[in-house]
């Protein structure tokens, strides 16, 4: 499961990377490295985007038995582009 969240937290930032820095709105837009499922649900992971003062935060949610409570959610953190 660990390595799924890697492959999306690694396309969104090749996503921003050539989309001036902004994560996309959906997990449905990473079409050159698309995201791949929730090996628990085997279905999308859920996908949260928020703007703060400082930047973006994505939040990656999973459906996980207890035993993994731990990583049910997992926050990526894009600081502001430098103007």
């Amino acid at each position: 499961m660990i390595r799924s969240r890697l492959i999306v937290a690694e396309a969104l930032r090749l996503y921003a990377h050539s989309h001036q820095g902004r994560l996309p709105s959906s997990l449905d837009d990473l079409s050159d490295t698309p995201a791949p499922l929730d090996p628990f649900s085997d279905k999308p992971f859920g996908y949260l985007v928020e703007q703060t003062a400082d930047g973006q935060v994505a939040t990656l949610t999973s459906v996980t038995p207890d035993v993994y409570e731990s990583i049910k959610s997992f926050k990526i953190t894009l600081p502001k582009a430098s103007q």
